[in-house]
């Protein structure tokens, strides 16, 4: 009798691995080299919800922001799907760590809650203008720091990540040279046909941009972003001056590294100035070996931070160091206390009167067709004197009060304790001119009170704060949405506005990327992604702490280490932004990989005797 045939075995976990390339890491590369640099004109409609909030019209040009966000997501979808095509075909194995999957699908789990729970669901897919960080772009966050703990497996991956590094810092040089000096490229007809498409070639010549000389902000939308950017290139361009041992290499790192510190000092921020130096003092204590072998060459890299300042000091007429001197918190907290004149402590509107309240003298203005009466709080009539077409109140204490009536538009402009703002008279009383037009709405929001008194603190990030912390006491679980943030922020807070902020400008960020993540997708899904962090900060720190630094993988994870705290650090004061965030997280998976390398011994490394 025949014997029965034998199926045929595969050694499933025995097949030989195929080997990665390059062109599998093109859409890493390309979030690290070109997303922060792509610039693109459009015009954006704006929603029913963002017109209530927005001052202006029913649409806004947008040219930093909303083709970053579309790229990026593109980019990152693309290089998820590669990763796993590279699984299923045995390039790679997706790694198994459920202490950095586990907190970041958390994370993505209260993104999409709080984006479904959202006012306005449109609006948080797509996210609030000039932001643009919406439902997608949150998750494309996670997913690229999947991407980049999983991708990078050899020492030619680094490298190839370092010469993209490399490209996004060369040109932000370049443009950031040109704009520091006053001949900002962006200004060029020429350039503006090629980040304005056909439809828009009207506005070429036309654009205007915010910042004059003396300042970078590159292709990020504001200075305060390039210090964050610059939190993360200065440490790693350090990073690759002390690697490299041939001459012509270090000469290059070297000007490299000079061309990132003179992009951190151009952009005047405060936040990525503080960012840095976190950065360098982590360097210096986790890399003491290092300091020891080559002091001269960390002799070299500080004097190239302290010569281009003092040369861009002479040159900015001391501005660079003025901002340096403004990062003494002390100094900060005298100017704003004794800036103080008055508080503004409740602005309220009740029948035909318009009531100011300070901790000094209060107000209470009455129409009484046809005539303006003003009052104390207790309902005496207040002394008044016409003069020079302003009304002058001269009762003791009211001194400096002053008032202008245009009769044609009803309208009494307020000048009380160096502020000012209008009231507009009408049949139902008083209304206000404030973020969003003319209305009676007044917002009377719960305050952090420690901050109270210090509204005016680092740009007026004091109040911000005052305001935005209370606001996750409603979003523990579940946060507003994506970018939801500016429509719940009470925009109309008069007498907070009036102790230290702008009484018409929409406040659109919270200045701290914490707090921003907080009130848009929750608490929780805030702790999720600082878990995140906390984890890879203690591999970090047992990974790095008195290492005998030699190879490329030891210099590049230790700089990718002090990159990811610098920006955390200036996080601060800053807020996450679509400009530099994408690069933030790629390096956070790629920091992640680089640590598992460092305990996989069959995986090869350049001595630096050799490079």
């Amino acid at each position: 009798m025949p014997s029965k045939p034998q199926k045929k075995r595969y050694a499933y976990g025995k097949r030989k691995r195929k080997e990665t390339n390059l062109l599998h890491f093109l859409p890493l590369l390309f979030v690290i080299a070109i997303v922060p640099l792509i610039m693109r004109g459009t015009v954006i409609n704006l929603t029913d919800l963002e017109q209530s909030v927005w001052i202006g019209s029913e649409t806004r040009f947008d040219i930093f922001s909303y083709y970053k966000s579309i790229w990026f997501v593109i980019a990152t979808i693309a290089a998820t799907l590669i990763l796993i095509w590279l699984h299923l075909e045995n390039y790679l194995t997706i790694r198994k760590s459920r202490l950095y999957y586990i907190p970041l699908m958390i994370y993505s789990f209260f993104v999409l809650v709080s984006w479904l729970a959202s006012e306005d669901v449109g609006l948080a897919t797509r996210g609030f203008i000039e932001i643009f960080q919406g439902f997608f772009v949150l998750i494309a966050y996670a997913l690229i720091v999947f991407v980049g703990m999983n991708m990078v497996r050899k020492e030619e991956e680094l490298t190839a990540i370092a010469y993209a590094l490399g490209v996004v810092g060369l040109i932000t040089f370049i443009i950031g040279f040109s704009q520091w000096f006053g001949f900002d490229v962006f200004r060029l007809d020429a350039v503006q046909r090629m980040i304005l498409p056909a439809r828009l070639s009207s506005l070429v010549g036309n654009l205007n941009f915010t910042f004059g000389p003396r300042t970078i902000y590159a292709t990020m939308y504001n200075t305060n972003f390039v210090g964050s950017f610059a939190a993360m290139m200065v440490p790693l361009s350090l990073g690759a001056l002390l690697y490299f041992k041939q001459l012509n290499h270090r000469v290059y790192a070297g000007v490299f590294f000079g061309m990132m510190v003179f992009v951190w000092l151009g952009s005047n921020s405060r936040a990525g100035m503080l960012g840095v130096g976190t950065a360098i003092v982590l360097l210096l204590v986790f890399m003491t070996q290092d300091l020891k072998k080559q002091p001269k060459l960390w002799g070299i890299a500080g004097l190239t931070i302290v010569l281009i300042g003092l040369v861009m000091n002479i040159l900015s007429d001391g501005l660079t160091f003025f901002q340096v001197s403004n990062l003494n918190p002390i100094g900060e907290v005298e100017r704003v206390t004794s800036n103080q004149v008055a508080r503004f402590e409740e602005v309220k509107l009740e029948d035909q009167s318009l009531i100011i309240i300070t901790d000094q003298k209060s107000l209470n203005i009455t129409y009484q067709n046809p005539s303006i009466l003003f009052k104390d709080l207790d309902g005496t009539p207040l002394t008044t004197r016409f003069e020079d077409g302003r009304v002058y109140l001269d009762e003791e204490g009211y001194e400096s009060f002053f008032f202008i009536i245009d009769t044609t538009n009803a309208l009494v402009n307020i000048n009380m304790y160096r502020q000012s703002f209008n009231a507009f008279i009408s049949a139902e009383g008083f209304l206000l001119q404030g973020v969003g037009g003319v209305s009676n709405v007044i917002d009377t929001p719960r305050r952090f009170s420690p901050l109270d008194g210090f509204e005016e603190f680092a740009s007026a990030r004091g109040y911000i704060w005052l305001i935005s912390i209370p606001m996750m006491l409603d979003t523990i679980l579940v946060g507003h949405g994506p970018d939801m943030y500016v429509v719940n922020f009470p925009q109309r807070d008069f007498a907070g506005r009036l102790n230290g902020f702008f009484i018409t400008g929409i406040n659109d960020k919270p200045h701290n990327m914490f707090l921003q993540i907080g009130i848009n997708t929750g608490v929780v899904s805030l702790l999720a992604l600082m878990s995140v962090y906390g984890i890879y900060f203690l591999d970090s720190i047992k990974r790095y702490w008195k290492r005998d630094y030699e190879t490329v993988t030891d210099y590049f994870g230790v700089v990718i280490f002090a990159a990811i705290f610098g920006y955390l650090v200036s996080g601060l004061f800053n807020d996450q932004i679509i400009s530099v965030a994408p690069l933030f997280y790629a390096l956070t998976g790629i920091g992640i990989a680089v640590n598992w390398l460092l305990q996989d011994d069959s995986v090869p490394n350049t001595p630096i005797s050799k490079v």
